[in-house]
């Protein structure tokens, strides 16, 4: 039986000899070949191809797994263990996280002062909230981060100089 090789490009065509004859098949990374096919030097010489288990792949195949790997036994009761998170990544994890919530809570009550305003785009009842008021002000071409913080006094008598 002749030498195995695998395909170690994204894909390669090789040459191939059958019972219906040769022909040429685009084969796809990972794909194994025999060592008969007449264009196997283009293959090699290009990096196409490696042989399987050979130096030219360091002993890897396409997916990057030794090949004798397939070869090896693993021992009953063998698992691999997790790597523990430093303090520093569990941290960024927790800050995250929090923003994430955050945001989230944002979204959530901005959408419940949006659903609250007139449909008619008309100005807030004068007992609407803070957020109604803040809301409509965006709503109207105000920016968000400007108006966020303001009461809902100064909030009205910023609406009432847009009207004019």
């Amino acid at each position: 039986m002749s030498d195995r090789y695998q395909v170690i490009a994204e894909c390669a065509y090789v040459k191939t000899s059958d019972m219906a004859g040769v022909s040429w098949r685009l084969y796809e990374k990972g794909a194994v070949f025999s060592g008969d096919t007449p264009n196997l030097q283009h293959l090699l010489d290009n990096g196409y191809a490696a042989k399987v288990g050979g130096e030219a792949t360091g002993g890897v195949d396409a997916a990057g797994i030794p090949s004798g790997a397939y070869e090896v036994e693993v021992p009953e009761g063998v698992t691999s263990t997790p790597v523990a998170k430093t303090e520093e990544q569990l941290q960024a994890e927790r800050e995250a996280e929090a923003n994430f919530r955050a945001a989230a809570d944002l979204a959530e009550k901005r959408a419940a002062a949006k659903a609250k305003l007139p449909a008619n785009n008309e100005e807030p009842d004068g007992r609407a909230s803070q957020a109604v008021w803040v809301e409509y002000l965006v709503a109207r071409g105000s920016n968000y981060d400007d108006v966020k913080d303001a009461d809902k006094a100064e909030l009205q008598k910023l609406a009432k100089q847009q009207a004019k």
